[in-house]
């Protein structure tokens, strides 16, 4: 089990009971242990996880040898992340990685390492996302600040979900 707190960042084995804290090797990367917020294994590789966090942009982690890389965002690179504030992330079948920040959505295809953003302008209902499901048929579902919004992965658009009794979605709730 991958355990994330306010101060430490760290793994238990269930079988032996035995802690493995592994703040160094955040620290070494200049990433505040404490900072992490959301943890998801990468189920094509059963030794990656992905982190984010508060102000750690996207981390892809080495079970064993720690920090492979750190994605940040880049003011001058259209291509980066859209924030370094990580609220959420979810991975879909085709090898991408949706992540959920303050200020937008951004997709991450993890064999190219290149980022294409979502934002109010491309018609998300809200740039604060809460949460990302993706569902049985490989649809993405982000809840937002201002109502649900489906992914249509085909025809690269954003949808608002009209119908649903909530408004306002809480942090990591779907």
């Amino acid at each position: 089990i991958w355990v994330s707190s306010t101060s430490k960042f760290y793994s238990q084995d269930l079988n032996t009971g035995k802690f493995n804290w592994l703040n160094d090797k955040l620290i070494e990367s200049n990433i505040n242990p404490g900072s992490i917020t959301y943890i998801y294994p990468d189920y094509s590789d059963k030794n990656i996880l992905w982190l984010g966090g508060n102000d750690t942009g996207l981390v892809k982690y080495h079970k064993i040898k720690g920090v492979i890389s750190t994605y940040l965002h880049d003011i001058n690179n259209e291509s980066s992340i859209i924030s370094n504030n990580i609220n959420c992330i979810i991975g879909d079948s085709l090898g991408n990685l949706w992540i959920g920040t303050n200020i937008g959505l951004s997709k991450f295809n993890i064999e190219s390492e290149i980022f294409k953003s979502y934002t109010t302008a491309n018609g998300i209902t809200n740039n604060f996302i809460n949460s990302i499901l993706i569902d049985d048929n490989d649809d993405v579902w982000i809840s937002t600040n201002k109502g649900l919004n489906k992914f249509d992965r085909y025809k690269d658009k954003l949808i608002k979900m009209d119908g649903v009794d909530e408004y306002q979605f809480n942090l990591n709730t779907s």
